[in-house]
């Protein structure tokens, strides 16, 4: 969870990082689904948000991308893993250093031991 606006399932894919978007706080379809790539003539790439991250040294991963649906726009992404629950991505177009940070926090395991 990032920003507390956006859910993103990580998982490894074929050696790298990947990720998609599962829930936004303002979902922008009338379904209440994610706003996602619908018009990628790659049918295989209009669920994936965040992919081909490299492992580098242990925790680290670089030269990823990540596509914000909102404006059409791929950014290059690096990350690292700060510490158990938290990643760290520098998001940017060309060069890092003018760039922006984003911190995602895992969600916590939630009990299902039959309260609500």
């Amino acid at each position: 969870m990032f920003a507390n606006r956006v859910a993103v399932q990580v998982f490894d894919c074929s050696g790298q990082l990947c990720g998609r978007i599962v829930w936004l706080l303002r979902p922008r379809t009338p379904t209440g689904q994610p706003d996602l790539d619908n018009r990628n003539p790659e049918p295989a790439l209009r669920q994936r948000h965040l992919w081909g991250l490299q492992p580098g040294a242990p925790g680290h991963w670089t030269d990823g991308w990540l596509y914000d649906p909102q404006d059409g726009v791929t950014y290059n992404v690096n990350a690292e893993l700060t510490s158990p629950i938290r990643i760290s991505a520098r998001v940017y177009r060309g060069v890092p250093l003018f760039g922006r940070t984003e911190i995602l926090v895992r969600d916590p395991q939630l009990s299902f031991d039959g309260r609500c």
